[in-house]
């Protein structure tokens, strides 16, 4: 049913477009409706959009719309920006830098001796952060008959992202309390000691693409269309630092534990943004 009202919606809106312009490659205004030599482009995803029209019919309620990133061959969703250098080539970058910091904290009950007091908590806590660094870059030949265009290129992409985690601890290791009541978030209590610290996890990639896709112009300068992809990415990983803290009988002792560097190479077809995408160019 969904599938019938977006095919709807989008001969709807192509018909309506093309009843206000001439059957040449201008409006009744004059204005042009393929890309020139110095546009600019932007694209979003269209299906939130279409999802958007397609709910209005069938009853579903709440629902919202708004601009989607268009994720890439490496799910980086970056922002895409195409310039056309002449009228039947352009080149499209793509650029994304991404900063989080995730705290989570935990009361766990406050070591006391002889007997601890259930109600007397302290709190554990872990510092997450995280970096992504995406760019890309294509370049592409346009060709194709009236309002239908086609397009083909190639492309490289790059990618640096790391990784660490940080813990504090409320109750302390000392020689009463060599076990102290920790928090566990998964991955930080071991079988000797406790983590304090995951650091330097780096991760770096780099890939070429093929392209193709067709977009058909339902209005000047505004496009609907679809592109696929074939790619190879290599990407390696540093397994990073593991920092843990435990008691040895006598005293409080810190080890440092370098893990296993590991990578690969991704050979696949890639689809532009999963779906269908509207296009702007200005």
């Amino acid at each position: 049913m969904k599938k019938t009202i977006l095919f709807m919606c989008l001969a709807g809106l192509i018909l309506s477009v093309q009843a206000q312009e001439t059957d040449g490659m201008v409006s009744k205004k004059g204005i042009p409706i393929l890309p020139e030599q110095g546009d600019i482009a932007v694209a979003i995803n269209a299906v939130p959009i279409f999802n958007f029209i397609g709910n209005m019919f069938n009853g579903t309620v709440g629902n919202t719309v708004g601009w989607s990133y268009m994720s890439d061959w490496t799910n980086s969703n970056s922002i895409y920006l195409q310039y056309y250098l002449e009228e039947n080539v352009s080149a499209r970058v793509g650029f994304r830098f991404a900063n989080n910091q995730a705290i989570n904290q935990e009361f766990v009950v406050k070591d006391e001796a002889p007997i601890p007091d259930p109600d007397v908590l302290v709190t554990d806590k872990l510092v997450t952060n995280n970096t992504n660094l995406n760019l890309n870059a294509h370049y592409l030949m346009h060709r194709g008959k009236g309002r239908v265009q086609g397009y083909y290129g190639a492309g490289i992409a790059l990618m640096y992202r790391t990784n660490s985690q940080k813990y504090t601890y409320g109750n302390p290791i000392t020689s009463t309390f060599t076990s102290p009541e920790t928090h566990d978030f998964g991955a930080n209590i071991t079988g000797s000691g406790r983590i304090t610290e995951v650091k330097n996890i780096v991760s770096i990639g780099a890939g070429l693409q093929a392209v193709i896709g067709v977009e058909y112009f339902v209005a000047p300068k505004f496009s609907i269309g679809g592109e696929f992809g074939y790619g190879v990415m290599f990407i390696r990983n540093n397994g990073g630092t593991l920092v843990e803290e435990r008691w040895n009988g006598l005293e409080i002792e810190t080890e440092e534990t370098v893990t296993a560097n590991d990578g690969g190479i991704y050979l696949d077809n890639t689809n532009f943004g999963g779906g269908i995408y509207l296009k702007f160019h200005f």
